[in-house]
C-alpha cells in the first residue's frame, strides 16, 4: 500500500532539511546540524554516565570550562554535541557539580503539560545530582492529561484560566500560566509518593477583594492565609511539613482566592525541575500573555 501523498511530501521534506547543513557550504548552516547520525541509537539507551574522564575534540574555552565539561560528561553529553557558542549554559553546569541546589524550570506544550519526557529528565538529574523536591505543581488540572509523575491530585469548583486562551486578559497568571480562582467549597489534593519533602510554598494573589484558604496536612490545618490587600501582587506562603506526611489539601473559606500553586521541596541541596507546560503553547505565548514584571517575581521565587 503506498503512502497518503501529503504524508510523502512530509516525510521528503523532513530528510531534506536535516540533510542540508551537511552538503550546503555555508558555515552559520553547517553548525546547527539537526542531527548526528552517530548519536541515533543513544535515543534507544540514555544512561547516565558516571565514570570516564575521557578527552573531548572541543573542550569549552570558558574559566568554567573543565567543571562544565565534567557536568556534561555526568549528564551523558560532551562539549562537541553541545550548540553553545556564548557558553550561557556554563553556569548551569557549575551549580551541579557544586551540589548546591539548582533549580530548572521547564516551560514547554502538550508532553510537557503530561511530564512525559520532563519527568524522565527530572528523575535522572536527581539521581545524579540529588533531589532537591517535587517542584511546582498546578492548583487542579486544566486539561485530562495534566499530570506529575511523583504528585497525584484531585480538585473541584475552581474557575480556571488558561494565558492565551482566557476571559482575564490581566496577564496574571502565575509561574504555572494558569489562574484559579475560587469560593468557599473550591479544594485541591495533592499526594507525594515521596514522604520525605520538608517544606510546601503556595503561590497565589493578593488584591483588594480577596479571601481565605487553609492548607491541610494529612487533614491537620498547616495555616491560614488571608489574600486580601491593597493592590494586587504575586504572594506566597510558606509552610513546614511534618515528617512523614504525603497528603495535602488547599481549602477555600471565604471570599473570592485567586491560587496558582504549590512548589514541594526537601531540605538540603539538590536538583527541583518543575515541568510547566500550556496545551498548544508555542514559542510567543508567554511572551505574548504573560504580565513581564508578574512573571519575573514568580520566576525570581522558584529560584530561591
Amino acid at each position: 500500500m503506498s503512502m497518503p501523498r501529503k504524508t510523502s511530501l512530509a516525510v521528503v521534506t523532513f530528510v531534506v532539511m536535516v540533510a542540508i547543513p551537511y552538503f550546503v557550504p555555508i558555515p552559520v548552516i553547517h553548525d546547527y546540524r539537526p542531527l548526528d547520525p552517530k548519536g541515533v541509537l543513544a535515543v534507544l539507551d540514555f544512561p547516565m554516565r558516571k565514570g570516564a574522564e575521557e578527552e573531548v575534540a572541543n573542550p569549552l574555552a570558558s574559566p568554567a570550562s573543565m567543571d562544565a565539561l565534567k557536568a556534561k560528561r555526568m549528564m551523558g553529553t560532551s562539549g562537541k554535541n553541545l550548540v553553545d557558542p556564548s557558553h550561557a549554559l556554563d553556569h548551569f553546569y557549575e551549580a551541579l557539580l557544586k551540589g548546591e541546589g539548582t533549580r530548572i524550570i521547564h516551560y514547554g506544550d502538550s508532553p510537557t503539560t503530561a511530564d512525559l519526557i520532563t519527568a524522565d529528565a527530572r528523575a535522572m538529574l536527581q539521581r545524579e545530582f540529588g533531589g532537591g523536591g517535587s517542584g511546582f505543581v498546578l492548583v487542579a488540572r486544566p486539561w485530562a492529561w495534566y499530570n506529575h509523575r511523583g504528585v497525584s491530585m484531585e480538585a473541584s469548583n475552581w474557575k480556571i484560566d488558561i494565558a492565551g486562551n482566557a476571559e482575564l486578559k490581566d496577564g496574571l497568571y502565575g509561574l504555572g500560566a494558569v489562574s484559579f480562582r475560587g469560593q468557599p467549597g473550591a479544594i485541591a489534593h495533592w499526594n507525594l509518593r515521596d514522604s520525605s519533602h520538608t517544606s510546601v510554598e503556595v503561590y497565589y494573589l493578593n488584591e483588594p477583594d480577596g479571601g481565605e484558604f487553609v492548607l491541610e496536612a494529612e487533614d491537620k490545618p498547616l495555616g491560614t492565609v488571608n489574600t486580601t490587600a491593597e493592590q494586587q501582587a504575586p504572594a506566597f506562603a510558606h509552610f513546614d511539613i511534618p515528617p512523614g506526611a504525603t497528603h495535602f489539601t488547599l481549602k477555600v473559606t471565604s471570599g473570592n482566592v485567586r491560587a496558582y500553586g504549590a512548589d514541594f521541596r526537601k531540605d538540603g541541596p539538590g536538583v527541583v525541575y518543575s515541568s510547566i507546560g500550556v496545551n498548544g503553547a508555542n514559542v510567543t505565548l508567554l511572551s505574548r500573555a504573560m504580565n513581564l514584571k508578574h512573571w519575573e517575581e514568580e520566576i525570581g521565587r522558584a529560584h530561591v
